[in-house]
């Protein structure tokens, strides 16, 4: 009698413990569709890049007249915008914020973001010190 005991036992607790695994399988898996969904890192970082090339090319010439510095600023400022027109297409909301002084845009380089910022209805990613308030 005894050993029936135990073998009721250990299936009423092997039920109860796949019934909890069942329960909480959403829980404990991982979904790699939403990883791969997620593209604001890829977008912030094609942000990034592309500033520092736009950066690097406009300065190039030396960047040292006031005409240059202009150019470099209007340049990036351009890429800027044609980055935001361009991800607010594909559901993306993308705010740079620039240092106020960008006189010296040639000499520093990307040291005159504070902050870019790339964020969508799945999440965000950021480099920079975050806003305290919700852009978009």
């Amino acid at each position: 009698m005894k050993g029936q005991w135990f073998l009721i036992s250990a299936v009423v607790a092997s039920g109860a413990f796949l019934a909890i695994s069942l329960f909480f399988r959403g829980y404990f898996s991982a979904s790699p569709e939403k990883v791969a969904l997620a593209d604001e890192d890829y977008y912030l970082w094609m942000i990034k890049d592309g500033m520092k090339k736009t950066i690097d090319i406009s300065c190039s010439q030396g960047g040292l007249t006031l005409t240059e510095r202009q150019n470099a600023e209007r340049n990036l400022n351009e890429f800027i915008q044609e980055s935001k027109n361009s991800l607010a297409a594909l559901g993306y909301v993308v705010e740079v914020v620039l240092d106020a002084n960008l006189a010296d845009l040639c000499t520093e380089k990307m040291r005159n973001v504070e902050l870019i910022l790339v964020k969508s209805e799945r999440g965000e990613a950021w480099e920079g010190e975050r806003p305290e308030v919700e852009i978009g």
